[in-house]
């Protein structure tokens, strides 16, 4: 079972153990496309690629996410 499969099951998890490392990694990247989001002109036209940047194509396409916003684990 890998972190992201502990996490999605509430288990506990260490964040010292290597493992952990892949959900910082994938922590950081989600910090930084919010950052982008956070940071472009809100309209859907410049605001809607970086959403399916951040959930990696998996955002239906009658949602929108209205800036600021902060995800960990997109």
């Amino acid at each position: 079972m890998d972190i992201f499969e502990k996490l999605r099951l509430g288990a506990d998890v260490d964040m010292a153990t290597p493992e952990y490392a892949e959900a910082i990694k994938h922590m950081t990247d989600c910090a930084n496309i919010c950052f982008k989001i956070n940071t472009t002109a809100p309209t859907p036209e410049q605001i809607r690629p970086l959403e399916e940047q951040l959930f990696d194509g998996n955002l239906d396409q009658t949602s929108y996410l209205m800036p600021p916003l902060q995800i960990d684990f997109a």
